[in-house]
């Protein structure tokens, strides 16, 4: 299963764990920033040098909220299109740029356009987007407890959805699952 970090700014994340959860979830990377009130997002179907990736998480981004994934393949190719955080909404177009990373398998939405596209990737497509562009506020429905229950109705115990939007706010949806810990500081 793949690793998502959700890392409070001014935190350094110890090297030996996150060197280790490059070398056993090598399947890809992305992270996710705010930065000037828009959301970056850098994204790799690559397998990333630990050393380099981080440095740049907790030097380069020392002073932001960031969002990182590191993905191990389960469904879907290993490519970019399937590589987290998925675009959620953006700024131009919506207001906010919001970005979105899942860990586990997913209980009920089981669509696939095709063979090559990860479950997670159908699930952004055909659920997750959707229902953030029907909210009249989208900031505020990372608060909003009846939207982070929907969200958790599709997933199943082992199973992690983690938010981040442009002005830092976030959402983890089931944080427990698939072993999930919060300590001071991140969340993996």
């Amino acid at each position: 299963m793949c690793l998502i970090i959700k890392r409070d700014p001014d935190f350094e994340i110890p090297f030996e764990k996150f060197k280790a959860a490059v070398s056993v979830n090598p399947d890809g990377y992305g992270l996710s920033f705010p930065e000037d009130g828009k959301l970056v997002t850098v994204r790799s179907p690559d397998k990333p040098d630990p050393e380099k990736l981080y440095r740049f998480v907790n030097e380069d981004l020392k002073d932001r909220d960031l969002l990182i994934h590191l993905r191990y393949t389960t469904a879907g190719a290993t490519n970019l299109r399937n590589a987290h955080p998925f675009p959620i909404l953006e700024k131009a177009t919506d207001g906010i740029d919001l970005r979105m990373a899942h860990n586990g398998t997913l209980g009920k939405w089981k669509t696939r356009a095709d063979k090559d596209e990860s479950d997670t990737r159908a699930f952004v497509k055909g659920f997750v987007r959707p229902l953030f562009k029907r909210l009249s506020d989208p900031e505020a429905s990372l608060s909003d407890p009846f939207v982070k229950e929907l969200l958790e109705d599709q997933l199943t115990t082992a199973s992690v959805l983690t938010f981040l939007d442009s002005k830092g706010n976030s959402l983890i949806c089931n944080p427990t699952g698939n072993g999930g810990k919060q300590d001071e500081g991140w969340y993996y």
